[in-house]
Formats: C-alpha cells, sequence, structure tokens
C-alpha cells in the first residue's frame, strides 16, 4: 500500500512538474510575440481542466494606452460568420426554413435569387455582388434595406454554384434572413439561442453605433504603422 501511494504521489509530482514547465514554456513565448510582434490580445491555454496559460497584452486603446485585460472584449469581425451559420442551421433543424430554399423567397429582386440556395450562401458560393464599400463610402443613411436594394441594383459575380468566392454580403443575407424566419432581431436571436445557451456570457452582437463596457478598440497595421480601421 506505502508503494502504491508513493508511487501516485512521485507521478503527482512529476505531472504539476510539466505542467509548470509547459506553462512556463507559453508564457516566454508568448512574452516574446508581445516584445516583438507587438501581440495584442488575451491568450487563453487550457489542458484538461488546468489552465496552463491566461494573460492579457498590449492595448485595447492605444491613444490613451488603455491595456487589454483577462476581460477586455474585441471585435471577432469574420469569425462571427461561423456564429451565423449556427442559427441557420438553428432554425432548419427546427423546420422554421430549408437549406434548399430560393433566396428569391426572401428577396426576389436579388439577381439569381430563384437559383441561389441558403446552402450557398453559407458555402460563399451563391455569387452575389459583394462589393458595398461605395455605398458605405456614401454619406448616405445606412439602413439594412438600403443594402439589400444596393445588392438588387448589382449584376451578380458569377452563376450560383459555379464556383466559390468569399462573400460577406452573403452573410449579411443571412442575418436578415434568421431575422424574417425568427421574428426576432439578430442580437436578440443570437443572445436568446446562442450565447446564453453556451454560457458565453461576456459575448453579444456590436454595431458601429453601440457602446460595450470594457471594449477594445479596432487597428490594424498599414505599411507597418498601426492604425485606427475604419
Amino acid at each position: 500500500m506505502k508503494t502504491i501511494l508513493i508511487l501516485l504521489a512521485c507521478f503527482w509530482i512529476l505531472s504539476c512538474d510539466s505542467q509548470t514547465s509547459m506553462s512556463a514554456t507559453l508564457e516566454n513565448y508568448m512574452d516574446a510575440h508581445a516584445e516583438i510582434n507587438n501581440f495584442s490580445g488575451t491568450v487563453l491555454v487550457t489542458k484538461n481542466d488546468s489552465i496552463l496559460l491566461k494573460k492579457a497584452y498590449g492595448f485595447a486603446d492605444y491613444e490613451w494606452k488603455v491595456k487589454n485585460t483577462i476581460d477586455t472584449k474585441f471585435s471577432l469581425a469574420s469569425v462571427s460568420k461561423q456564429f451565423t451559420s449556427v442559427a441557420i442551421l438553428q432554425l432548419a433543424e427546427n423546420n422554421k426554413l430549408s437549406l434548399d430554399d430560393r433566396l428569391s423567397k426572401f428577396y426576389p429582386n436579388i439577381p439569381n435569387g430563384e437559383f441561389i440556395t441558403i446552402r450557398m450562401l453559407l458555402n460563399h458560393s451563391s455569387g452575389v455582388a459583394d462589393d458595398v464599400d461605395p455605398l458605405f463610402n456614401s454619406n448616405a443613411r445606412i439602413t439594412k434595406d438600403s443594402v439589400v436594394n444596393y445588392i438588387a441594383e448589382k449584376p451578380a459575380l458569377f452563376y450560383p454554384g459555379s464556383k466559390t468566392q468569399y462573400s460577406n454580403v452573403g452573410y449579411f443575407i443571412l442575418a436578415t434572413i434568421i431575422e424574417k424566419v425568427s421574428g426576432q432581431a439578430f442580437s436578440e436571436y443570437m443572445q436568446r439561442h446562442v450565447f446564453k445557451i453556451a454560457k458565453m456570457t461576456h459575448s453579444g452582437v456590436s454595431s458601429l453605433d453601440s457602446i460595450f463596457h470594457q471594449m477594445a478598440r479596432v487597428y490594424h497595421y498599414e505599411d507597418d504603422i498601426l492604425i485606427k480601421s475604419p
């Protein structure tokens, strides 16, 4: 019995030492990225039920030198698409829509809408016009309807299903379909049916005019110079 207890104790000590070593390696690695590559953000690394690294780097606001913390919120940008996909698949699972539904069912005026399926919007093969920069760069007031109308006036990029091209507009359309089918605002649907269920208590849907506590400002590099993203 003593032999077993001693062996177990040794195994536990070795495991702890190994875990400590891995944590130190990870921290040194990320510290170097922050120092050399100006990494800014938060990092969480876990193994089984143990946290190996949980640390914040850089600034949430470079003008005021406000440092990131573990609780800082960040814009997910295009990572948001996977959440939109989950919502669409939930509605399909609940027979609120079909992945084979045609876009013309929701927007009759979008070119090729009778040949574009929800599935094609999900996998970026719809061919809907994707360049909305001129609209956003204008002085016009932007609404969901104005974006849809703008898309409807533009020719399709290619015949639906014939090729694949990454499309932000396709996912904008999916978000509006979620609203039409569910009868809820996109942010409300996501909060009730995705974030709450996944226990993502510090996540939500942001917009250009919304204010969120502890939200980091958005930056990017241009010619190796850090600038504010529009």
